[in-house]
């Protein structure tokens, strides 16, 4: 999938599939909770494909902020870009 494919919608609907989701509905929502109740390592590959989105990457940098901000999650981010999201440290 190419950067031109994804929007907020994709992107969460792929991390709902990969948590086990099979319904695709409030998925940010189901996300949510999934991640509220466990401790959770969040793998995040090729990032650069969802960060140089057309449309969402604003929307999709700030979902993976709320989900980095539990307390109970951990988000390991590749990419092959130099430059880094401005709220993200190295």
């Amino acid at each position: 999938m190419n950067a031109s494919q994804i929007n907020v919608g994709t992107f969460l609907d792929h991390i709902a599939r990969a948590l086990g989701f099979a319904t695709l509905v409030n998925v940010h929502n189901l996300i949510s909770k999934a991640l509220s109740t466990l401790d959770t390592l969040l793998v995040l590959d090729n990032a650069e494909t969802f960060l140089d989105a057309p449309v969402d990457a604003g929307r999709i940098a700030d979902i993976i902020d709320g989900f980095g901000a539990r307390f109970n999650v951990a988000i390991l981010l590749t990419t092959r870009t130099t430059v880094l999201p401005p709220n993200v440290a190295w």
